[in-house]
């Protein structure tokens, strides 16, 4: 993705000042510097206000509040991972007892945040984009964003609408592909390098095309539904992936999953969840069966399940789903339909 000086300076300044930042914060940052939440979304946004850098080597869950005390840190980001495993530490009567202000999102599960901010006593805010659109929305310091919302849309900068297959605008509250123009010049991607044809065709009729299922309501405010490539075809339903690993975080035991689709015999795919337990959970195949029957439309409910230490990442913490699917049914995999492993 190529991108100029003028994108990461607003997408750097937009975040210090939706954050309020200034020369007193420090910005800790646990991410790799070559991806963008660690360069122009934390490194950008510190050189802009005179604030800090204090550099976390990686992310560790057991190590992440001992380092922000150490740093003296007053903000930091995660991605959409790292919060319900940081909530899943043991809880600690002084876990409040830190220098945070702010935690900076990329896709804050919705139903953790009133816990989480009240656990750590500090402020979430979200922010929705990718390094090709920049920060379309995010939430308001002093602004309540209704629940499911990232934010309203950052229309300072950007035009954003909700399309149909036919690039066709949504009435609003419809489900759709969000889009996007901007005011600025050079605040968004310029292109695709040395790739013409997927330029055009992520600029095709005009609008800058981010693949994401979203939804505006008559506020401005911004829903998050899924990413559209980010979906399992299965007995003619579309099932988001991201839904689905929202709605198996909250099973006890569960650390972290990710769902990816595996070849069905029917046709179209099935579904296999992979799941990394809590330190000290024992994780039961039925238990897990149990949960996603009883908080789960049938058609989402899960073929296959795999239990493993650690769900495989990128160095930038988010989970590595191409990996994930490329070893599809091994024979740790069990068949939750015919109670036994795969290939057993």
């Amino acid at each position: 993705v190529v991108l100029s000086h003028n994108h990461h300076y607003l997408f750097g300044s937009n975040i210090a000042r939706a954050s309020r930042l200034g020369p007193s914060d420090v910005m800790y940052v646990c991410l790799p510097l070559y991806h963008g939440m660690g360069s122009y979304m934390s490194i950008m946004p510190m050189l802009l206000c005179g604030g800090t850098i204090a550099l976390g080597e990686q992310f560790s869950a057991s190590r992440w509040l001992s380092e922000i005390r150490s740093y003296g840190a007053t903000v930091t980001w995660t991605v959409f991972s790292m919060p319900p495993i940081l909530m899943k530490q043991p809880l600690k009567p002084d876990d409040a007892d830190n220098p945070l202000k702010v935690m900076l999102c990329s896709g804050m599960p919705p139903d953790m945040i009133v816990s989480l901010e009240k656990r750590y006593a500090i402020k979430t805010l979200d922010f929705y984009g990718s390094t090709e659109s920049s920060d379309l929305a995010y939430t308001s310091w002093d602004e309540k964003r209704p629940p499911g919302a990232v934010g309203r849309v950052n229309t300072a900068f950007y035009d954003v609408a909700i399309v149909n297959e036919y690039d066709e605008v949504l009435p609003v509250g419809e489900i759709g592909e969000c889009v996007s123009r901007c005011k600025q010049p050079f605040s968004q991607m310029s292109e695709y390098y040395k790739m013409p044809e997927e330029t055009l065709k992520a600029f095709r009729n005009r609008w800058l095309h981010t693949g994401d299922i979203c939804r505006l309501d008559k506020d401005g405010f911004l829903y998050f539904v899924g990413r559209g490539k980010d979906t399992i075809r299965r007995r003619g339903e579309n099932i988001s992936c991201y839904e689905l690993e929202t709605i198996l975080s909250g099973c006890e035991g569960v650390l972290e999953c990710s769902s990816v689709p595996v070849p069905s015999e029917l046709g179209e795919d099935e579904i296999k969840i992979i799941i990394a337990p809590r330190e000290g959970a024992r994780l039961e195949f039925a238990a897990v069966m149990d949960f996603c029957r009883e908080k789960m439309p049938r058609f989402m409910i899960p073929k296959y399940i795999e239990i493993v230490p650690e769900v495989h990442k990128l160095p930038n913490h988010k989970i590595d789903k191409a990996r994930l699917k490329s070893e599809g049914l091994t024979p740790t995999t069990w068949d939750a339909e015919s109670g036994k492993y795969v290939g057993a």
